[in-house]
């Protein structure tokens, strides 16, 4: 979608208005895109159904950011009949060099008939460890400034601690209430009072994990007022703000899980799609999304023997890292990276014998899910949504079931009694539960809305209230499978879907916790779909649309695997 314009000097690159930018791309995907097509285009037409495409590049290096602008250099090589090679450059406006890319090979192919394997096309969010940031020695690298630490009573200790630390000469501390506004913005004025100490960092400190997978109302109304009080304390921050707003640190004790046998608490995780969908910077965002324009990182500091000083050598370092976690063995950050698929592990299991739950079986997803258990044999099939199907709709499903017995119970799965509902409904007939499909979903309410009590409980209901709902019917079935539909805006931010990022996020730390646990769970974070669900309203930027025969792929090998 690049604008391009040839010139003597090479051709000229430009991204529309209309395609977002980003400060932590150095080339933009669509801007390398362009160049690289720029270099397949030199390639003699051998037929009108023949194009080329580049399949590998042997080294990239980036000397700059290119921004939203570059001047392409491509250079082409036939190195046999067919076998092209070739070298792009990219320079600024004053003929800097910004990235070169050499060795690129490329093959004649039918885009149409392009089919990457599964192993390409899907990622993990896995934990890797990491070096300790560099920081010499003592606290010196954090440099003269002021800081504001926000806790609860749970975590006054922590905070003394940590306010006698970084306290010094040369920094001023001021602590104050989470939970109080006013206070937030008392304090944080107060912290900058002094011009030649500029705010740099907040610190929030947050509870001890308490989620046991019992308290249901405890732990939603935990959750939602977590994000609810960091939110408007992080607004409160932002707009006492006079010149560039500090960075945010959330700081948490064993909330997040980072070994198999560490449950962690989905309030803490729910807390990743808040920090995600805050990495979009720019007043443009800050304006449409009503989200804070911040730095912002999740750190676990665990059980570490001093986790002071661990805190400590976080604060000041290089903004890079978003969720990082400390542990015995060492510093763990998140990262996405594509996943290694089990080799013994090859479908999900589907019984004739069996019965399952879909839940928002009347949407896009839920239909192709319910297709797909029918062509697999599932015995029975009891799909879920807050309104009776439409005649239409009955007919539908009755031409759809072949050999499979499907019903349909209505209700709100997240009002009670209805999940129990789902799982009577679907032993009725002597067949036991062995699978669960959690596809019901809503979407916030867009860019030009802030974060609302009311919102976010609309959005998290049928995601979040739906989730709990149903691990408390199933926990004590003996399942193949339970499966949480989930979303990349976990991963990757959405903005304006604060409530929808969230929701999803706490939905993928409650299948950790379940796996931690010893129950089978699965989250799969999809991307936009093709032509179905609701996400084919939501743009993921740079990410192709799934259609439904790969989204089945997926389903297929990931369901009941060991990828949580």
């Amino acid at each position: 979608p690049a604008e391009q314009r040839d010139t003597e000097s090479g051709t000229d690159i430009e991204l529309p208005d209309d395609i977002a930018d980003h400060l932590e791309y150095c080339v933009h995907p669509a801007l390398l895109d362009a160049a690289l097509r720029q270099l397949a285009g030199a390639v003699p037409a051998e037929s009108p159904d023949t194009s080329y495409l580049p399949v590998s590049v042997a080294t990239v290096r980036v000397f700059g950011p290119s921004r939203r602008r570059a001047r392409c250099h491509a250079e082409l090589v036939e190195q046999a009949p067919g076998d092209y090679r070739g070298r792009v450059v990219l320079t600024d406006d004053a003929g800097a060099v910004t990235a070169e890319l050499t060795g690129i090979g490329l093959r004649p192919a039918d885009p149409r008939a392009l089919r990457l394997p599964l192993e390409q096309k899907v990622f993990d969010a896995v934990w890797v460890q990491s070096s300790t940031p560099k920081t010499g020695s003592g606290d010196d690298h954090i440099p003269a400034s002021s800081w504001l630490l926000l806790g609860d009573s749970d975590s006054d200790a922590l905070v003394a601690d940590v306010s006698a630390r970084l306290s010094s000469p040369s920094r001023r501390v001021v602590s104050g209430a989470l939970a109080d506004e006013p206070a937030v913005v008392e304090a944080f004025t107060k912290s900058a009072t002094d011009e030649n100490l500029a705010p740099a960092g907040v610190v929030v400190f947050l509870g001890q994990p308490s989620f046991d997978g019992t308290d249901f109302d405890g732990a939603l109304r935990r959750a939602e007022d977590l994000i609810a009080t960091i939110s408007a304390a992080a607004h409160a921050v932002v707009d006492a703000t006079k010149g560039d707003p500090p960075r945010l640190w959330l700081v948490c004790r064993n909330g997040l899980s980072v070994h198999d046998d560490e449950p962690g608490d989905p309030a803490i995780g729910a807390l990743k799609g808040l920090i995600r969908n805050w990495r979009f910077p720019g007043e443009a965002a800050r304006v449409l999304a009503g989200e804070p324009d911040l730095g912002t990182a999740l750190v676990d500091l665990g059980n570490a023997d001093d986790p002071v000083a661990a805190l400590m050598s976080e604060l000041g370092s290089p903004a890079g890292d978003d969720v990082i976690a400390w542990r015995a063995d060492g510093r763990y950050v998140e990262r996405l990276s594509r996943a290694t698929l089990d080799a013994d592990h090859h479908e999900a299991v589907i019984r004739a014998d069996g019965s399952y739950i879909v839940t928002g079986g009347l949407g896009g997803l839920g239909t192709v899910v319910t297709r797909w258990l029918v062509e697999r044999g599932a015995g029975r099939i009891v799909l879920n949504g807050r309104r009776e199907p439409s005649d239409d709709q009955r007919n539908a499903l009755a031409e759809l079931a072949g050999d499979t017995e499907i019903t349909f119970v209505s209700g709100d799965i997240a009002l009670p009694g209805v999940a129990d509902r789902l799982v009577a409904a679907a032993e009725e007939t002597g067949r036991p539960l062995r699978g669960l499909v959690h596809a019901a979903g809503v979407t916030g309410d867009g860019l030009v809305t802030a974060l609302t009590a009311e919102g976010m409980q609309r959005v998290w209901a049928p995601k979040v209230a739906g989730a709990l709902r149903l691990h408390a019917a199933t926990a004590g079935r003996e399942l193949d499978w339970w499966v949480g539909f989930s979303s990349m805006a976990t991963l990757l931010g959405l903005p304006g879907q604060l409530a929808y990022a969230t929701g999803n996020a706490w939905l993928d730390a409650l299948m950790t916790w379940r796996r931690a646990s010893g129950l089978p769970a699965t989250a799969i974070n999809w991307g936009q779909w093709s032509d179905v669900g609701m996400s084919h309203a939501l743009t993921y930027g740079v990410l192709d649309p799934i259609t439904p025969e790969e989204g089945i792929e997926a389903l297929e090998s990931l369901v009941g695997g060991p990828l949580a």
